[in-house]
C-alpha cells in the first residue's frame, strides 16, 4: 500500500474511532454505503470475486454467510488501531435476478471502483 493511501487510512480511521463513531458491522449499516447496486452475478460470485481482490491485497477477510445472502468484512491491522474496527463492509443479498450488493468503507473510490468490477 502506498505511503499516502496508508496515512490517509490511518488518519480516517484514527478521527472515525476518536470522533466516537466505532465501526462494526452493525455501525456501518446505519451509514449511507458507498455502493449500492443490484447485480446479474449470484451472491456466491460477488463475495468470491471480493475476497480474491482483498487477499490480493494482503487482507484476511471474514465472511459470514446469512439466510439472506452473506457479509464479507476487512478489520483493522492490529497496527493502526485495535482489531475490532471494521473498515470495509460488504452486505450481499440474493435478488430476483442475481443479488444486491452494499458496500461500505473509509478507503473510498479507489477500491470502490475494484468493487464494482466484481458486479
Amino acid at each position: 500500500m502506498a505511503l499516502e493511501m496508508r496515512t490517509a487510512v490511518i488518519a480516517v480511521t484514527l478521527g472515525v474511532a476518536l470522533g466516537g463513531c466505532v465501526h462494526t458491522p452493525n455501525g456501518w449499516r446505519k451509514s449511507e454505503p458507498l455502493l449500492e447496486v443490484t447485480s446479474q452475478k449470484s451472491v456466491d460470485d460477488v463475495v468470491r470475486c471480493v475476497a480474491d481482490i482483498w487477499q490480493s491485497q494482503g487482507q484476511q477477510p471474514t465472511y459470514l454467510p446469512s439466510a439472506k445472502g452473506a457479509t464479507l468484512w476487512i478489520k483493522s491491522p492490529e497496527a493502526i488501531l485495535p482489531n475490532s474496527l471494521v473498515y470495509s463492509l460488504l452486505d450481499v443479498e440474493r435478488a430476483e435476478l442475481g443479488s444486491k450488493v452494499r458496500y461500505y468503507s473509509v478507503f473510498g473510490k479507489s477500491t470502490k471502483t475494484e468493487i464494482e468490477g466484481c458486479l
